[in-house]
């Protein structure tokens, strides 16, 4: 009875549970259905699957979802790397109690052992549900998580689940009954069609009535490559049922496959298909199960051309337009020979300063892109001294800032294996930072730690705190650490902690009333 109340609050989610069980053989397929489905419904960001690993007594990641445009590189890579034993972490804690639980804020939860790289991935909230000997665990990017929602949505759950163990015990015991058997059909996402020896079409799902246009009554009887293989196929299909009927031997057999399908129209389309022999004593009979590729090609299509734009956009930034604003600057250098008045002279200087501006920006935006598309800042390491680098970005600093108080303090050994191009662009940031956003009046500090495989910089300023809030959205690309910071374009803290990571470091920030803020940057000696 409250399976069926809920189903009522919940139709969506309901239909998506009872299917995804419904429709699938084992519990690893139905939870991947479960992700595809329950995760768009229920607004989420990503899901991933653990499942108990029995000799070790563990659970171990099985399998993710992420929603279209989720990147989660960071957070994917500490998922598949970890196991969870009871109480341990979100999966250990839902795994022990047997109920579900929500995190409404990955920040502060003290048991959440992925927590920086869920953060770094913007991932805020979460939710898991128990599953049998494993765990269902869903997590959201913004908004407030419906508990009230999540209930019946974990009572659905084990509702279904329930009967879904049960079910699978009783097909284990006495095969599939036919009554069942039609009703998962029926109730199947994906096409699923049934054939004889002869190749003859025995059973047609609703499914496979929608992706190729021939009603159960049309197809029932007649010859399934007719029906739905093209016609440059179709010999090669008979030969290799007629090969199996003869020496039931076949490569293609419980494994995917991806060809093409053909609709009652003669139209063709890509499909995924898996071919399994029914279990059936005395009877030579297949069903497959067939997922049409159409919005998969359409959007790998659409990843190309992102791909192809991408490319072109970084050769804009990279040469379109440097290259005027390199024959400005070098036109400008020129002109500073000339005869020229004081006035003109001014001009000059600010056209210069103008150019090269312009030149950081590009540079910043061809960073950018790189960083966001291209897998990640460029760097070329060699030995160099972290700190001649930072007295020289501190002696071009106090030029540009005339009458700031910049001070440079270094304990141990600072040099490594860095690139010195981008330490050098790295300490601008933080630095010039530091100084626009900083008190006036008080100093800025730049510390430098050498310890035995790794260097720390410190980059401290006095003055109002950063709020808490937006600690983590400064680093966001187009955001500045305060709204009438600067006149660039907000990415120096973001290219900042992308220099430090494609070194194999971090950066992290504290910021207080009391203590002011302090940008922290590890660096491995080596990378």
């Amino acid at each position: 009875m409250a399976s069926h109340i809920l189903a009522e609050t919940q139709p969506g989610v309901a239909r998506t549970i009872a299917r995804a069980f419904a429709a699938s053989a084992t519990l690893r397929e139905a939870m991947l259905r479960m992700l595809e489905g329950l995760g768009p419904q229920l607004g989420f960001a990503a899901g991933l699957y653990w499942e108990r690993d029995a000799a070790a007594d563990v659970l171990r990641f099985v399998m993710i979802w992420r929603a279209p445009e989720i990147i989660i590189p960071d957070f994917e890579a500490a998922s598949r790397a970890r196991v969870f034993r009871r109480g341990e972490g979100l999966p250990g804690r839902v795994w022990e109690r047997g109920k579900w639980t929500v995190i409404p804020d990955l920040s502060t939860d003290t048991n959440f052992p992925r927590r920086d790289s869920g953060l770094r991935d913007q991932l805020r909230s979460a939710v898991a549900f128990p599953i049998g000997d494993g765990v269902l665990e869903f997590f959201h990017r913004e908004g407030i998580l419906d508990e009230h929602r999540l209930e019946e949505t974990a009572q659905l759950l084990a509702a279904h689940l329930e009967e879904f163990l049960r079910r699978a015990a009783a097909l284990e015991a006495e095969r599939i009954s036919e009554a069942r058997r039609a009703a998962i059909l029926e109730a199947a996402i994906d096409s699923v069609v049934s054939m004889d020896a002869a190749g003859r079409v025995t059973d047609w799902n609703a499914a496979a009535e929608r992706m190729f246009g021939w009603s159960r009554e049309e197809a029932r009887g007649r010859e399934m490559a007719e029906l739905i293989v093209p016609p440059s196929l179709r010999e090669n299909h008979r030969r290799g049922l007629a090969r199996y009927v003869k020496t039931r031997q076949s490569a293609l057999l419980n494994r995917r496959m991806e060809l093409l399908g053909m609709r009652k129209d003669g139209s063709e389309f890509p499909v995924e298909l898996t071919i399994a022999r029914i279990p059936i004593e005395g009877t030579l009979a297949f069903t497959g199960y067939l997922r049409d590729l159409t919005e998969r090609r359409r959007a790998e299509a659409e990843s190309r051309e992102r791909e192809a734009f991408r490319e072109r956009f970084i050769g804009i930034l990279g040469h379109d337009l440097r290259s005027p604003i390199q024959a400005i600057l070098g036109s400008t250098y020129q002109l500073r020979k000339a005869a020229l008045s004081e006035t003109e002279h001014q001009s000059l200087a600010r056209i210069g300063t103008s150019a090269q501006r312009m030149s950081r920006m590009i540079d910043d935006l061809l960073d950018l892109t790189r960083g966001r598309l291209g897998g990640g800042i460029p760097v070329s390491p060699r030995t160099m001294d972290l700190a001649q680098t930072a007295a020289q970005v501190i002696e071009e600093t106090r030029a540009a800032h005339p009458g700031r108080e910049i001070v440079l303090e270094v304990q141990g050994e600072a040099s490594g294996q860095w690139d010195p191009g981008r330490m050098e662009q790295l300490l601008s940031n933080l630095t010039v930072n530091a100084v626009v956003h900083g008190a006036p009046n008080k100093p800025v500090s730049i510390g430098i730690a050498g310890k035995a495989d790794h260097v720390e910089i410190a980059v401290h300023n006095e003055g109002a705190p950063i709020p808490e809030g937006d600690r983590e959205r400064i680093f966001d690309p187009f955001r500045r650490a305060a709204p009438e910071g600067g006149k660039g374009l907000g990415l120096g803290l973001y290219i900042a902690r992308e220099i430090a990571r494609a070194h194999d470091g971090e950066l992290s920030l504290d910021s207080s009333a009391e203590q002011g803020t302090t940008f922290r940057v590890l660096l491995p000696r080596v990378r």
